[in-house]
């Protein structure tokens, strides 16, 4: 039998129309990229690279050919909206349902992820910004359980639940910001964080004192995720249970890596490997719960 989370809805799409439309129809389904050249006072031209995000671009999405798409069966309503709109009439449109296995699932989820936090002409910011304008379509899970303001861990929250985690939300204080179960029962607690670091950073118990009293009361592990608004750099750390068997919680603390903070001017290439080693790992630590996610 297969599980609602397998499930995909599949987009065949053929154009009958060309010029400025057919253009902006992209462009609005996928974004775009555009170049600029500056001149600055000494002469020299400077060359700015912007990307600006389409519907699909936080969306965990599969390019299956030039015009077939495929995206969670979560995110149906919001595609429907977009291929429904008046200005796409003379298309061409056959939509069926799919199957989305779990290792097609995880390269989506991990080309939406990787859009967040790498890549010169894609920050976060520009990302956040993006998802901040789908919350009037409806997209966020749980949305009234968010304050005002709390952008980046709605983000969170919608990717672990396009991923096929059960994703509980909860207020600041108190509690952490999510509890994240498979079939009902809890797998790991998640604690987010924006900050605008610029020098290096010791993570105390306090820093996430409820999210860590939460996950070591229930025996699970305790993701931490920390935007560092002012490099536009994410770290994930998962700290695991008995990591969070202290007798002393002020004697806690976890070190920010370098490259979480670090400046531009004094990025080194190693900065950039252990950068992309500290990606694979919490990657790989997701993927272990693939098989359980796909299981009904």
């Amino acid at each position: 039998m297969v599980s609602e989370d397998e499930l995909a809805r599949v987009y065949s799409f053929d154009l009958q129309f060309e010029g400025g439309r057919r253009t902006q129809f992209y462009r609005e389904l996928f974004g775009y990229r555009s170049r600029t050249t500056r001149t600055d006072e000494g002469g020299h031209e400077k060359i700015y690279e912007n990307f600006y995000p389409g519907l699909l671009t936080p969306l965990p999405h599969l390019r299956l050919g030039k015009s077939v798409i495929a995206v969670p069966k979560t995110a149906q309503g919001e595609v429907d909206n977009f291929f429904e709109d008046s200005r796409w009439e003379s298309m061409e449109l056959y939509t069926f349902d799919g199957i989305l296995p779990p290792e097609d699932r995880m390269e989506a989820m991990e080309d939406a992820l990787n859009w967040v936090v790498v890549g010169e002409d894609r920050t976060l910011e520009s990302e956040i910004d993006s998802l901040c304008s789908l919350e009037s379509r409806g997209l966020w899970c749980g949305a009234d359980s968010f304050e005002k303001g709390q952008s980046f861990q709605r983000l969170t929250c919608q990717l672990l639940s396009l991923l096929g985690f059960e994703v509980v939300n909860h207020p600041p204080k108190g509690m952490p910001d999510h509890e994240v179960s498979i079939n009902g029962g809890l797998q790991f607690a998640v604690g987010t964080r924006q900050s605008h670091e610029t020098k290096s950073r010791t993570v105390k118990w306090r820093d996430f004192q409820s999210g860590f009293n939460f996950a070591r009361g229930r025996g699970v592990p305790f993701m931490i995720i920390w935007w560092n608004s002012s490099r536009d750099r994410l770290w994930i750390k998962v700290v695991e249970p008995d990591e969070l068997d202290v007798e002393d919680e002020r004697g806690f603390k976890l070190t920010m890596p370098k490259w979480v903070w670090r400046g531009e001017e004094k990025y080194t290439e190693q900065d950039d490997k252990d950068r992309e080693k500290s990606y694979r790992r919490a990657r790989a630590w997701l993927r272990n719960f693939m098989e359980e996610i796909r299981s009904p």
